[in-house]
């Protein structure tokens, strides 16, 4: 009985992939986010504020790119998932895939849609280590994200945030986006910018 328990215990440890949050809340008032608004890119560059050449840099022909099409719809499923106490679009939903799209129209799409905040999650690494042991090849997963919350107002960055995501053997990246987008759900909720999500 006893090995039995620990045999499970060690399954569930191993079914969690260890997640590192550094996050800072920019402004002093209290508001709560019910849509969002969810940008993602994997640009080489960094972000900083909104704005016409930051948008060039980071998101012209990335946020609807052809190459990371299904990375997008993976993270996207795990981000429905674990923050299901927000209304979430998404970006991909309102332009079509791989079509280059100009500051100028891609802010007048945003501004016709209802949304307290833009989300922007940069998937800054994606990465896999590996070794080989007497049992073959042990492959584990990782991830790195930058994470923007904009206020819809004025664009300004609300909050911030930093994450790695260390996988083990039994991880696929279906797993690290779950785990990522749970921690992401609880961090928010924690910081007051989101009620609380109706599971974890």
């Amino acid at each position: 009985m006893k090995n039995t328990l620990s045999a499970l215990l060690v399954m569930v440890l191993a079914s969690c992939a260890s997640v590192n949050f550094n996050s800072q809340k920019l402004i002093n008032q209290e508001k709560t986010y019910n849509s969002l608004f969810v940008l993602l890119t994997h640009s080489d560059d960094t972000f900083y504020e909104w704005d016409e050449d930051n948008y060039q840099y980071l998101f012209f022909g990335k946020f609807n790119d052809l190459d990371h099409d299904s990375d997008r719809r993976m993270l996207s499923n795990s981000l429905k998932r674990y923050l299901n106490s927000v209304n979430l679009t998404f970006a991909n939903q309102h332009f079509p895939i791989h079509k280059p799209v100009p500051y100028s129209e891609f802010m007048e799409k945003i501004g016709e849609l209802d949304f307290d905040g833009m989300l922007i999650v940069h998937t800054r690494e994606k990465w896999v280590d590996e070794e080989y042991t007497d049992s073959g090849r042990v492959t584990r997963p990782n991830s790195g994200y930058h994470l923007f919350l904009l206020d819809k107002e004025d664009l300004e960055i609300a909050w911030l945030a930093r994450t790695n995501v260390a996988g083990t053997a039994m991880h696929n990246f279906q797993e690290i986006y779950n785990s990522f987008s749970r921690e992401l759900a609880k961090e928010m909720h924690e910081k007051g910018l989101i009620r609380r999500p109706y599971t974890y």
